[in-house]
């Protein structure tokens, strides 16, 4: 009977072993870098995570999928692949177009959104499972008569994601990619009896990214990347940098308001939500005394300011305090710091 037992020991034994030489990883996707100038801009919307069940012991802070974008945004980030747009302006953006729900952003609306911000693609999606669960095993001896009597509690976090991109110009879908990670050896392992614990953790906090459930995350997310990342290289997926870096011509001051001025500095020139730019006093006028032509306009700097929100043709700048007490007035000029 001991020999019985023995013999269905180590059988089941091998059978656990059996998928750890037998599974196939997927090859990591090539290390590359592209130059800024040709690297496409992608904005990150915040994934939808309405379909996932919420619980009561992840505090009142987490907001899970506004969380995930920020953690797959440093790492597409790491990749030196693409631009990636500030997330503070995409969320102004979309507030702006009505839009204070993620799951509210659709293709059509991403093309609003995509050419306020000069964004080439959008990434957005859903987050399909953010969970883990805790199983009593009976263990070997559950499965031989009880020779070995082992019984233990294993916790797995499982973390899954639905993602797509979406071209900002023409609201196509040009592919979708899911990203799947599991863990159950995070250096922080929280059970059923102690989830409280994650309440006093704040979301994408190192302390957070050691828990089984932050180590799935990442492992989730590293997954799409690398999937998203394949595709291009396999050349099932072509970005292209669309909206590349503009020479922004200077700005006229069209009116002003307290601390707000409106300028001809839209979309349309290059200008971006968000930019810095500088307000300038127009001053000499330098002219070809044989032609006439306009070779130059004096200014002096009087306050930088930064674009609050933008059209097509025209820009709200908020200003700060003035140089030298002299104040904007219609007429002046408008700089960007990076046309020189």
């Amino acid at each position: 009977m001991k020999a019985i037992r023995l013999i269905l020991l180590i059988c089941l034994l091998g059978a656990f072993a059996v998928p750890a030489f037998c599974a196939e990883e997927a090859a990591p996707a090539e290390e590359v870098t592209i130059p800024i100038a040709d690297r496409p801009s992608l904005a990150i919307v915040a994934l939808d995570d309405g379909s996932i069940k919420r619980e009561t012991w992840w505090g009142t802070n987490w907001d899970v999928g506004s969380g995930l974008s920020d953690i797959l945004t440093t790492t597409q980030l790491e990749k030196n692949r693409f631009r990636l747009m500030e997330r503070s302006l995409l969320d102004k953006a979309i507030a702006e177009q009505d839009l204070s729900a993620s799951s509210r952003v659709d293709s059509q609306t991403a093309v609003k959104i995509g050419k306020i911000i000069s964004a080439d693609y959008l990434v957005m999606g859903k987050v399909t499972q953010f969970a883990w669960e805790t199983r009593d095993k009976g263990g070997v001896g559950g499965l031989i008569g009880g020779a070995i009597g082992v019984k233990s509690s294993n916790t797995k976090a499982n973390v899954a994601l639905d993602i797509r991109i979406v071209d900002a110009e023409t609201a196509e879908i040009l592919g979708s990619y899911q990203g799947k990670g599991d863990d159950s050896k995070g250096k922080v392992k929280v059970g059923v009896g102690n989830r409280h614990f994650l309440a006093g953790i704040e979301f994408g906090s190192s302390d957070f990214m050691n828990t089984i459930l932050g180590v799935a995350t990442q492992k989730a997310i590293d997954d799409w990347v690398q999937n998203f990342c394949a595709a291009i290289d396999s050349k099932k997926l072509t970005l292209t940098p669309k909206n590349r870096v503009p020479v922004r011509p200077d700005g006229v001051i069209l009116d002003v308001e307290g601390l707000v001025v409106v300028a001809n500095t839209g979309t349309s020139k290059g200008y971006r939500l968000g930019d810095k730019v500088e307000l300038h006093k127009k001053g000499k006028v330098l002219k070809d005394p044989d032609t006439g032509e306009v070779l130059k306009v004096m200014t002096e700097l009087i306050a930088v300011g930064t674009i609050t929100d933008i059209d097509e043709k025209t820009a709200e700048i908020k200003f700060d305090s003035v140089e030298g007490g002299s104040a904007p007035q219609e007429g002046d000029i408008i700089k960007h710091p990076s046309a020189g």
